[in-house]
């Protein structure tokens, strides 16, 4: 749980010095995490990935990713093909 003290003297941060705090914070996290072993059950998921994928590149880009779901959405969308813009 987190203090209410330290959060309130965290929002009164400005924008980048909030910025740079989740930064940092998160470094720290990453590096706890490099530091803390997996589990059995995590390495025979990554074990059973590499299986399967090994070190394959294939798959679709970003792009095709954004595309993809922009097309989706207009379909769903009930605005249709109208766009988010368009009243």
């Amino acid at each position: 749980m987190i203090d209410e003290k330290l959060l309130a003297k965290i929002r009164k941060l400005d924008l980048d010095d909030r910025a740079v705090l989740v930064h940092t914070i998160w470094d720290e996290m990453a590096a706890e995490m490099r530091k803390t072993p997996l589990t059995k059950a995590q390495m025979a998921e990554l074990q059973r990935r590499l299986d399967k994928y090994g070190d394959s590149m294939e798959g679709i880009s970003w792009e095709e990713v954004q595309r993809e779901l922009i097309k989706k959405e207009r379909q769903t969308s009930p605005r249709g093909k109208a766009g988010r813009n368009q009243p």
